[in-house]
């Protein structure tokens, strides 16, 4: 009875921590203490690749935001500076318009964007992703004397 427990405690664990996974697992632990110590040494394995996955994970996320910012900001140095020019273009036209034309009333000045350029700052989706630990542990608890099957 005892066991039955434990392996429903497990199956549940594993499908809390595994998130929406396709597949559910049933874990029967070995019968003996050795092969239960082992467990453990998964167990504490398992939540190292996981905490190792999650800290690179957090790392590219936030390198990936860094690299978002400097690219939006460049994105909008060169809108001003292309916007910049033109007006400058634009004025040196209107006023060569208005020294040498014949009618100065069909003298106008170019328009210019006023609305910002399309810059955009990157989203950084950038999840762990746990299945490898996932899949080391099942291996390791098999490799224990456990048994590990797929739940229908």
């Amino acid at each position: 009875m005892a066991y039955l427990k434990i392996t429903v405690l497990i199956v549940l664990l594993t499908s809390v921590f595994t998130g929406c996974s396709s597949k559910t697992y049933a874990f029967k632990a070995p019968a003996s203490a050795e092969g239960k110590k082992c467990i453990k040494t998964c167990h504490i394995d398992k939540k190292s690749c996981k905490e190792t996955e999650r800290k690179e994970k957090l790392a590219e996320k936030k390198e990936c935001q860094k690299q978002s910012k400097l690219d939006y900001k460049e994105c909008q140095n060169e809108f001003k500076a292309v916007n910049s020019e033109c007006e400058a273009e634009s004025e040196a036209d209107y006023v060569a318009c208005l020294k040498y034309a014949d009618n100065r009333k069909t003298c106008k000045k170019k328009k210019c964007s006023t609305n910002k350029m399309k810059c955009k700052k990157s989203n950084c989706f950038i999840n762990p992703n746990y299945k490898l630990c996932e899949a080391d542990y099942r291996e390791c608890y098999t490799n224990c004397g456990g048994k590990v099957s797929v739940v229908e």
